[in-house]
């Protein structure tokens, strides 16, 4: 069973969000909230509490789950549900809050475990509340993401009920010297790609100064990848908890920069009307 400080914590946040989620949002999404936090308090108790693991279960599961939500909320914003407040909320906070989760779930904390029940039931409510909002009729924004975020977050809980394990193996690394293997010849391929691709669309939509400084980097790090680990591998279990801070930090930075209009300040000094029409949504 989990200390009484882990039950604690959590309930708090679960009163916490639900009734800031009725304050801000109104008796619908402190509905999906509830019934979130409902499930998740639920299985937590009755199946991963009871019987841990020396690693996290499901861990891939959580992390596709993240990855479609963000899609999902992509596809709403694009068709007009939510405006600045939505993009705060559920992209930006809402996700890096789940990412120190995954932290705190392969660190083998029991709030993690209250964190995996949590992201998986979210994404099957939240997933669920697109088609049960009202009558169906005609295409409605999410509809095309949702089934794929539920699919991942149901086989998330399923596997977590039936206790499966999916531990990482340690990466073995390619000796220098030796030819690379088909998968990193096509990782490293669709990185190549993916670079001008999206330095493209970035550019007709922000100009050429966001270019140069997130495609930079992009680049960069890809150089950097190319002469390091691209054939020696680190192990999963010495670099993903860095690369989850990180990643969570870097979510609660752009928050910070969307809500004091970053986007807009940019616009204005690249000479650029695209990241403002953003930006006022």
């Amino acid at each position: 069973m989990p200390r009484a400080v882990d039950v604690l914590l959590a309930a708090t946040i679960a009163v916490t969000v639900s009734l800031a989620a009725f304050i801000h949002e109104g008796t619908s999404l402190a509905v999906m909230a509830v019934v979130t936090f409902v499930i998740a308090f639920g299985g937590w108790q009755w199946t991963t509490s009871r019987h841990r693991t020396s690693t996290p279960v499901t861990f891939d599961l959580y992390i596709a789950t993240l990855v479609a939500l963000i899609a999902l909320y992509a596809e709403q914003w694009h068709g007009g549900i939510g405006g600045h407040a939505f993009i705060g909320t559920f992209p930006l906070a809402t996700s890096a809050v789940f990412i120190l989760g995954a932290l705190c779930w392969w660190w083998r904390l029991s709030i993690g475990d209250f964190a995996a029940w949590t992201v998986f039931a979210w994404g099957c409510v939240d997933a669920l509340s697109v088609y049960l909002a009202g009558p169906l009729a005609g295409y409605r924004p999410g509809m095309i993401a949702a089934p794929v975020v539920f699919v991942i977050a149901l086989a998330g809980v399923v596997r977590l009920v039936r206790h499966d394990t999916h531990i990482y193996e340690e990466a073995a690394g390619v000796p220098a010297g030796e030819a690379l293997g088909r998968r990193t010849i096509l990782s490293a391929a669709l990185v190549a790609l993916f670079i001008p691709t999206y330095a493209t669309v970035l550019y007709l939509q922000a100009g050429l100064l966001v270019v140069a400084i997130v495609c930079g980097a992009m680049v960069a790090g890809f150089v950097v990848w190319l002469r390091t680990t691209l054939r020696r591998p680190p192990s999963p279990h010495a670099i993903l908890p860095a690369y989850l801070l990180t990643l969570a930090l870097f979510l609660f930075h752009v928050l910070e920069e969307h809500t004091n209009d970053f986007a807009g300040r940019i616009a204005a000094a690249a000479h650029v009307h695209g990241l403002r029409h953003s930006s006022s949504r």
